[in-house]
């Protein structure tokens, strides 16, 4: 075999390889996340939306979305505030009945005993930053928990700049 064959089955080698490593090695390169220093990460499924920046797992754990807050409900007689049917709508739209990788920042659980966390799409689509990209939720810091609140602040002013959401006239 001369010289050109063997470095082009090399080549062909190598590609297959680098093929088989991108399909086979899992959802951490499927998954794209953006910050890969995230190795903690946790696969559920979504039972149910309850809010703009709440839901329940499939094993009936509940989930605060760190690092934003979304427009209250009505509840026990309030009336719920401007856009909050909306960002839970638009939430449920996102994640319900799928697949999402929790990962957590400093705290386990808030007071109320739901896990806090950053979520995202098997895709790598960063569930916090598209709520508040799209003016569904506000970028809020919540000490300790602030790994990407800068991140999330910078949605935040994005969204006031397009007018979306909460920020619209």
């Amino acid at each position: 075999m001369n010289q050109n064959k063997k470095n082009s089955l090399r080549y062909l080698i190598y590609i297959a390889a680098a093929f088989a490593a991108f399909f086979f090695k899992g959802n951490d390169i499927i998954m794209n996340i953006k910050n890969s220093e995230d190795a903690d990460k946790e696969a559920f499924s979504v039972e149910r939306v309850i809010d703009g920046d709440t839901f329940v797992l499939e094993n009936g754990q509940k989930v605060r979305l760190i690092g934003i807050d979304a427009p209250e409900l009505e509840k026990q007689g309030e009336e719920g505030e401007y856009y909050a049917n909306e960002a839970r709508d638009f939430l449920n739209k996102l994640i319900s009945k799928k697949r999402v990788y929790l990962i957590k920042d400093t705290s386990e659980t808030d007071k109320y005993k739901r896990l806090l966390r950053y979520v995202y799409l098997e895709d790598g689509s960063f569930i916090n930053e598209i709520l508040v990209l799209e003016g569904y939720a506000q970028a809020k810091e919540y000490k300790p928990d602030v790994k990407h609140f800068q991140q999330l602040k910078t949605a935040e002013q994005k969204a006031k700049k397009s007018n979306e959401g909460i920020w619209g006239n």
